[in-house]
């Protein structure tokens, strides 16, 4: 998740927004009135639910999900929190395991292979993880980028913050994944990654078809569906994240 880390730090950087922050913050209108008082879970960004285990011995913790079990996805397995309807979820929480929810409506950037520093992650491929709204069927999320250890973001403009917007067509026929230039991104950094993989959470069905669009290209890419964690995972789009380019899916 440390892409998705620098990127809310990036956030914090750029608008004073805290990288933690409290229920309350991303949720001001929500009706139950539990958040004013909520202190044992928070939201890392505004896509991240975090409810850790706070007991010696605990085995088990009461997640609150505003807005209903759909508008949240499970960062381990993709599933969906629960029916609309429920807002507390019990969790089992063995010690190796903290409770972590996808907001729908986001879209998360990670890098996925296992290094031993942080600094060996540099040149990884990225996997994004998409998370649709239950009721738009649309989502959103930005990725900053810049050297990693330099001043060269500020002093010579190294840096490029990138945008991805998932669209899904109303009769549910058709998908599109863009990355773009954020608005207002005026940085010139070049990153020299890619997208090795793109996860897309809460589908009941396989596309027909999934291509890659770019300047001067189009290629039909291999995708799989999970059945039972209602996921399409596509392989290997291999698009620099810092260029501009659209996955469509057809259904």
């Amino acid at each position: 998740l440390l892409p998705y880390w620098y990127s809310v730090f990036h956030e914090a950087y750029r608008g004073g927004l805290p990288v933690m922050r409290a229920m309350f913050l991303e949720f001001p209108d929500d009706s139950d009135g539990e958040l004013l008082s909520m202190d044992d879970q928070w939201m890392i960004g505004s896509a991240l639910l975090v409810k850790p285990a706070t007991s010696a011995g605990q085995r088990e913790v009461s997640v609150y999900l505003p807005g209903g079990g759909s508008q949240w996805f499970a960062l381990d397995t993709l599933r969906r929190g629960g029916p609309s309807a429920v807002r507390r979820v019990a969790v089992h929480t063995p010690l190796e395991k903290i409770p972590v929810y996808i907001r729908a409506g986001k879209i998360i950037p990670r890098k996925m292979r296992l290094r031993r520093s942080s600094k060996l992650m540099f040149f990884d491929p990225f996997t994004l993880t998409v998370c649709p709204s239950a009721s738009t069927g649309g989502a959103e999320g930005e990725v900053y980028l810049d050297d990693e250890h330099s001043l060269a973001h500020q002093t010579v403009a190294a840096f490029a913050v990138r945008a991805l917007t998932y669209t899904s067509s109303v009769d549910g026929k058709s998908a599109s994944l863009r990355c773009h230039a954020a608005s207002g991104d005026q940085g010139n950094y070049e990153a020299p990654n890619t997208v090795e993989r793109v996860v897309i959470a809460g589908q009941k069905k396989a596309p027909s078809r999934v291509t890659l669009s770019a300047p001067s290209t189009e290629v039909a890419l291999e995708f799989t569906f999970d059945a039972e964690n209602e996921t399409v995972t596509i392989k290997k789009p291999n698009a620099k994240i810092s260029e501009d380019w659209t996955l469509s899916l057809s259904f």
